[in-house]
């Protein structure tokens, strides 16, 4: 059966014609041109998880263990089967209830690997299916992708996941599958007949710095002045324009968007945790993603002295003003207590980023002011 039509038959989706424009992709250079000057900060940052974002499935890193993490089952009687034929990765799911069968080749791979990678393919025209499997590093499985556990699976099409158009207002945010593909890559995403086609897979220097052509060009002609104005600097922009810019992918919601704080899910959104700490608040706007994260450098997971330190830049003895140091803590984790994991699912755990002090298992919104320094004091 094939699984295109079938999956746009049942979803009523039509095409969506439009492309990128040329001269916006002719800006960009390409990470590799950026090494060239920048050769430090180019070598750092391609180990990076968001240099890692988006992969064609067969060229992932993981991806030999695709295959090798088994069958998948899907209650109530689907059964997924992944093999590699020549360059393409296969998923062939069969329904026993029905006994209908289809297949497809997995195009691409959404996310570093670090927690998970999701799988995405073009099914018809401006149609993509998110699968309902994602690798899960931690057991080397395939398992359900997160967000799909409500998602209804009556029938072997809905069980393989779920479709979204290329654009879509009403979808992912207002942005269609497209907003996926450019939030995971670098530079325009543009509409081909053959689908989307990123200009740069993962996220990489011109994210940041913006389109780089202008500035290479200014460079080799000498002239140094025009090629600082050619190219943007996160790092000059305020700590709350930071903390927006980053949040941009990392699902930073606007003013009028308002946050379940009781949801573990939405944990995994770090700017708007961040925003409302004590920490950030009474930082003086100076705390940001780049005070503990480095964007050219991979995450120091596991370095609890490394952020312990950065902790330290404000709450020591000499610090002006004064800031509390914890009575409690003294082998230098402070993210332990104070930025606890939470598991999102079986397989996922995400650092809250609501930094506090937290009490009684509760792992999602710190104590109050009041419990809080009482707590301390007991």
């Amino acid at each position: 059966m094939n699984l295109a039509y079938v999956l746009c038959l049942l979803a009523g989706l039509s095409a969506l014609p439009g492309s990128v424009g040329r001269g916006e992709a002719a800006a960009y250079i390409g990470s590799a041109a950026c090494g060239k000057c920048h050769p430090a900060e180019y070598a750092g940052q391609s180990q990076s998880g968001h240099a890692w974002a988006l992969w064609r499935a067969t060229d992932h890193p993981l991806a030999k263990y695709y295959t090798s993490a088994g069958n998948w089952r899907r209650d109530p009687s689907f059964l997924f089967e992944f093999s590699r034929k020549s360059d393409q990765f296969i998923v062939q799911a069969f329904d026993f209830a029905t006994r209908q069968s289809l297949g497809l080749p997995v195009e691409w791979a959404f996310g570093a690997g670090r927690h998970a990678v999701t799988f995405v393919s073009r099914a018809s025209g401006d149609v993509y299916i998110e699968y309902a499997f994602s690798f899960y590093p931690d057991s080397k499985t395939m398992d359900l992708t997160p967000g799909h556990r409500l998602m209804q699976a009556d029938s072997l099409p809905k069980a393989m996941g779920v479709l979204h158009k290329i654009a879509d207002p009403q979808n992912l945010q207002g942005g269609g599958i497209e907003k996926c593909f450019g939030c995971h890559s670098t530079g325009p995403v543009e509409r081909t007949a053959d689908g989307l086609k990123p200009s740069e897979p993962g996220v990489r220097c011109e994210v940041c710095h913006g389109p780089g052509r202008a500035h290479i060009k200014a460079v080799m002609e000498g002239r140094l002045e025009l090629a600082r104005g050619t190219i943007q600097n996160p790092h000059r922009m305020s700590a709350e324009k930071i903390n927006e810019f980053c949040g941009s992918c990392h699902r930073f919601p606007g003013p009028d968007f308002a946050v379940n704080w009781n949801a573990v899910w939405n944990v995994r959104h770090q700017p708007p945790y961040l925003r409302q700490s004590r920490c950030f608040l009474e930082s003086r706007g100076q705390l940001s993603c780049f005070t503990c994260h480095s964007p050219h450098a991979p995450l120091r997971t596991g370095d609890a002295r490394f952020y312990a330190e950065k902790c330290m830049g404000c709450h020591a003895k000499t610090a002006k003003p004064p800031a509390a140091i914890c009575l409690h803590e003294t082998a230098g984790d402070c993210v332990h207590c104070h930025m606890p994991t939470v598991a999102v699912t079986s397989h996922l755990q995400f650092v809250n980023h609501w930094i506090g002090i937290y009490g009684n298992g509760n792992k999602l919104k710190p104590q109050t002011k009041a419990r809080a320094i009482a707590a301390v004091q007991q």
